[in-house]
């Protein structure tokens, strides 16, 4: 990630209100795109190993044949978030209130509490704001953007990715089939370079589990 990507980003949260750091320094771990199946296992499964909670951000297209993987973050005590109906950013989707309403209800109703959100591509307006207020939930970004879905290399990438994060980094990573030749190997030497680095990771402190 580049150093003017992150001033950027840094920027935008925080005109705002939006969560994008970590207060106390920790590293923050979110997934994108969920749930999808083997991968989502996989990832949870290396969560639990190394005692580590996430953010999972879902999207509505994926829960009917997945519903599983819901109850696999509820179970392991993740986070989920709510990330749309399909990955269509709001400001080209005409009818994506009632959709994300829809969503926000069916993952509510299995029982998970959903706090936070995530736009797709990070883009939203100012509907999408009020949307938040509505529905109590609050806007959770990313400051480090791992790239994860354009890598198979797990070492190489883990390297790459941890020489470049600081305390308080909320990572942009991917619960998805375009992860599947990175993941779990690269979350497991990602960790391993962080604790190496004595670089502590783990959840918001205002965060609730589901």
């Amino acid at each position: 990630m580049q150093k003017w990507e992150r001033t950027y980003l840094n920027f935008i949260y925080r005109q705002f209100n939006a969560v994008y750091k970590h207060p106390q320094g920790k590293v923050v771990l979110t997934f994108d795109d969920g749930p999808s199946g083997e991968v989502t296992e996989k990832v949870v499964n290396v969560l639990k190993e190394w005692n580590i909670t996430a953010y999972f951000f879902l999207l509505g297209n994926n829960f009917p044949n997945k519903k599983d993987e819901l109850l696999l973050y509820k179970e392991n005590g993740q986070f989920v978030g709510l990330h749309g109906k399909d990955h269509i950013p709001v400001n080209m989707e005409k009818s994506w209130q009632e959709d994300y309403i829809k969503t926000l209800n069916e993952m509510r109703n299995t029982g998970l509490e959903v706090k936070y959100t995530r736009p797709p591509y990070g883009l939203f307006n100012k509907k999408y704001l009020q949307f938040l207020e509505q529905n109590n939930l609050q806007l959770l970004m990313w400051n480090h953007t791992t790239y994860d879905y354009k890598h198979s290399n797990a070492k190489k990438w883990a390297e790459t990715v941890s020489s470049q994060i600081k305390k308080g980094d909320i990572l942009l990573m991917h619960d998805s089939p375009k992860t599947a030749d990175l993941y779990p190997d690269g979350i497991r030497f990602l960790l391993d370079n962080l604790e190496k680095k004595k670089i502590e990771i783990g959840a918001l402190p205002e965060a609730r589990r589901v």
